[in-house]
């Protein structure tokens, strides 16, 4: 997988161990390894991925509780891909509770009597055969669609990597009520791009978010292996969190529409004909917009989202880089900050470029504060 973590001996002999920002735990033969969140407590971390992402408590979250000797790594339970469980099996109970999505599925089969359409081919190929079924195609309501099956096998997955008693009660409860009528698939992720929500299966979009991540990180667990695993490996993006975490916090709370941005082109190299040989691509995170009801919105300003307490000279001059794409003066360095504000959200200073009508401010969010507060 791309998640990266580099152990290494430096000139000193000393172990030095970086994680490019992920967060997560991966078992070796000698050691357990866990690399914690800085910005935020590892208890939030699954409030974390469900603001960030829109899912929504709609029922009281399963309560995760310590199975003794257990972990050995800790003596809390609070492995990332457990708050991802979690938040999975609170939304399959609202699921069960309001009632699993069925649509028409086509099928084509000898049946005993006459439905549907009755094909000629088929037919012909039966009586041939002395056999006195209609082959028929027809449209049935059932529960067996891909909605379910995503469901059902990751329910399955969560089963077994799970090591809270309670939950696994609650997740073998659910398996038994859909397993009846829905078929068991693996499932990967290229599943996730043939799904369509209407109004119907809106209620399915919360949980498959989650267990899009949860399948993504089946990957790196070994099923074949006869040794059981003392904890599932599991890495997760923190920057991508906080990043969408911000995102929201201005769509929701401010007049503003924020934007993820894609990649695009900013510098190109020419040959001696004037053709383009080479791109240079900048990609700034976030771009908001003001809300104003036009199809051509206005740029409010450019905000970058840096995981670190300090901001340095390379980081400035990547914003400035943004600004002059988008032709606007004033920017934002978005950090998470967790040491005592005053207020959940808090500016921390401007800089003003010499020679240059730019200005940058700084912003810090208290993560923890906020998830808290929007919980509470």
């Amino acid at each position: 997988r791309d998640a990266q973590v580099d152990i290494n001996y430096d000139v000193k002999k000393r172990l030095s161990i970086y994680s490019h920002h992920y967060i997560g735990s991966v078992e070796f033969s000698e050691f357990i390894l866990r690399v914690d969140p800085s910005f935020v407590n590892i208890t939030n971390i699954g409030r974390l991925h469900d603001f960030a992402n829109k899912i929504e408590p709609k029922v009281k979250p399963v309560k995760t509780v310590m199975p003794p000797g257990t972990i050995k790594f800790t003596d809390e339970y609070n492995h990332p891909l457990e708050a991802l469980v979690n938040s999975f099996v609170t939304q399959c109970q609202k699921i069960m509770k309001t009632g699993i999505y069925k649509s028409y599925q086509t099928k084509d089969e000898s049946i005993s009597t006459l439905k549907g359409k009755l094909l000629l081919k088929h037919q012909i190929i039966n009586l041939s055969k002395f056999n006195l079924k209609f082959h028929c195609e027809f449209d049935e309501f059932t529960p067996n669609n891909l909605e379910n099956m995503i469901i059902l096998d990751c329910l399955n997955t969560c089963q077994r990597i799970t090591k809270n008693e309670t939950m696994k009660m609650d997740i073998r409860k659910m398996i038994n009520q859909i397993s009846v009528e829905v078929e068991t698939k693996t499932v990967n992720v290229h599943d996730f791009k043939k799904l369509r929500y209407t109004r119907l299966n809106k209620n399915y979009e919360g949980a498959h978010i989650v267990a899009k991540s949860i399948i993504m990180q089946r990957g790196l667990m070994h099923w074949n292996e006869r040794k059981t695993a003392s904890i599932p490996s599991m890495f997760m993006q923190t920057w991508e969190l906080f990043e969408r975490l911000v995102t929201r916090l201005f769509e929701d709370y401010y007049p503003l529409t924020a934007k993820r941005q894609e990649s695009s082109a900013s510098w190109k190299k020419y040959n001696h004909l004037e053709k383009v040989v080479n791109v240079k691509e900048i990609q700034p995170d976030i771009i908001v917009y003001k809300k104003s009801g036009v199809r051509d919105e206005k740029v409010a300003f450019i905000a970058d989202a840096k995981l670190k307490e300090d901001p340095n000279s390379e980081n400035f001059y990547q914003v400035s880089a943004y600004l002059n794409k988008y032709g606007i003066k004033k920017g934002y360095i978005l950090m998470p900050q967790s040491s005592k504000m005053k207020h959940l959200i808090e500016l921390d200073g401007t800089w003003k470029s010499e020679g240059q009508d730019l200005e940058i401010q700084e912003i810090l969010f208290d993560v923890d504060g906020i998830l808290d507060a929007i919980w509470n």
